[in-house]
């Protein structure tokens, strides 16, 4: 009896899980019926989950040093293209067949001789080649029509064809980008916010939040099997609603390219970021600058990114005068807990060291490539820093809220808002924004607004 060893193989994960037609259990099952039906002793099954353009598959470079070991006798596959979908590389594992004296059955194909299996082999790697131009033209199409593909950034979360937002997380987006028009540093969000600073600057420079999504950042390299950043970068219209208005976005990327600190020119300006324009976005620092007779005029105002409301700095007098006599109305303590939630979160931090020890596992056992590792674990990165934002923002919300914390909070800000220094007003605005929830502008014309600490 011949000694046989079978080679099985999909193009990916899902396939191996969905696609019937190409699944490795499919074909298992069919290599071990043809060796049964010809007599022949299935010594070794080896199978791969990766591209048939990769040369450097594991279960391949197995397959061939089990050859060369001089035990086998046939090489059993269901069709030729697992081997390989180029041909170069099947004339060269054809080449070793008959050095080794080795015979080569496919069983969706005849046996062939070398001339055949060359014809073969490069019939793959044409249904290889229009498969990636397929898959290419496919993409671009459904990214011209607003189809978000890939990974939802933080914020939002995949939907079929679109993106769907994540309010908690969407949340955090906005504080960010309100946050860096006051701070306009990125270590200091860093800190507020417990992430990395390569994160706060990926979150601020990402496009996708106003609703244009990035297409063809990157390009696959078939040399070396890899993807490598391309120039031909288009941006699309997408499908999905917007995380950030577009006048703020492009006012946060001027300030991060000019890499200057504007808020030294606004030294008047106390509650830039803390007050709300009626439409709902956030008013934040102007400066207008007019030659009257002859003589520069500087004044500052308030206004708002979304509708171009606007009101003059002076009226801060007004605000600080309502501080003053804010009314707090006496009421029983209010709990926040959010122990389960903190708990679960904790939880599910737990178990993503765990995840990534079982992928290692599956790749022991060559059930899993190298390049599906690596593109999971980025996954799990992602996931962790999405739990640790979440769990700092619910760990400082579990906490008591009295009557007589609201009274303290208003003693705090008449004593800062009577004695501070206009030298000081960076240290002034960040004090105000731990104090103040928000300065709702319920009427621009009437200067009517509401103050909640």
């Amino acid at each position: 009896m011949k000694n046989a060893i079978i080679y099985v193989r999909v193009s990916t994960e899902e396939q191996a899980k969905n696609d019937l037609k190409s699944s490795l259990e499919m074909q298992k099952s069919k290599c071990l019926d043809y060796c049964k039906q010809n007599n022949l002793n299935p010594v070794k099954i080896i199978q791969d989950i990766q591209s048939g353009g990769n040369d450097k598959r594991k279960g391949f470079l197995e397959l061939q040093k089990e050859l060369e070991t001089g035990i086998y006798d046939i090489v059993v596959v269901y069709e030729i293209s697992r081997i390989s979908r180029v041909a170069s590389t099947g004339l060269e594992f054809a080449d070793m067949l008959s050095r080794l004296s080795v015979q080569f059955a496919s069983i969706m194909q005849p046996q062939a001789n070398k001339f055949i299996l060359g014809i073969l082999f490069s019939i793959a790697e044409e249904e290889r080649t229009q498969g990636s131009q397929r898959t290419k033209s496919n993409k671009l199409e459904r990214a011209k029509k607003g189809f978000y593909q890939g990974k939802a950034p933080y914020g939002y979360k995949n939907i079929p064809n679109s993106l769907g937002i994540v309010e908690e997380e969407a949340k955090i987006v906005r504080e960010l980008f309100e946050e860096y028009l006051n701070s306009f540093s990125f270590s200091k969000l860093s800190r507020d916010y417990n992430i990395s600073i390569s994160t706060v600057k990926n979150i601020l420079t990402n496009r996708a939040y106003t609703g244009w999504f990035k297409y063809g950042e990157k390009k696959r390299d078939n040399l070396f099997q890899e993807y490598k950043k391309s120039k031909d970068v288009q941006y699309y219209k997408g499908n999905y609603p917007h995380i950030i208005d577009e006048a703020i976005f492009y006012k946060v990327q001027e300030a991060i390219s000019k890499k200057i600190k504007i808020n030294a020119a606004f030294p008047v300006i106390l509650f830039s970021g803390l007050v709300e324009c009626s439409c709902g976005s956030k008013m934040y620092q102007e400066k207008k600058t007019k030659m009257i007779k002859g003589v520069k005029n500087i004044s500052y105002y308030y206004k708002c990114n979304s509708c171009n409301k606007s009101f003059n700095a002076n009226k801060e007098k007004i605000i600080i005068e309502a501080i003053k006599s804010y009314e707090v109305e006496s009421g029983e303590v209010e709990k926040v807990d959010n122990s389960k939630i903190i708990n679960k979160l904790k939880k599910e931090l737990e178990q993503l060291p765990i995840k990534k020890q079982r992928l290692m596992e599956l790749y022991t056992n060559g059930l899993i490539s190298m390049e599906a590792i690596k593109e999971k674990c980025n996954n799990f990165d992602h996931e962790k820093e999405k739990i640790e934002i979440q769990l700092k923002k619910y760990t400082q919300e579990s906490k008591e809220i009295s009557t007589q914390e609201i009274l303290d909070t208003k003693a705090k800000l008449i004593y800062i808002l009577e004695n501070y220094d206009l030298d000081d007003v960076q240290s002034i605005r960040k004090i105000l924004r731990m104090l103040i929830k928000r300065i709702k502008i319920n009427d621009i014309k009437k200067f009517d607004f509401l103050i909640e600490l």
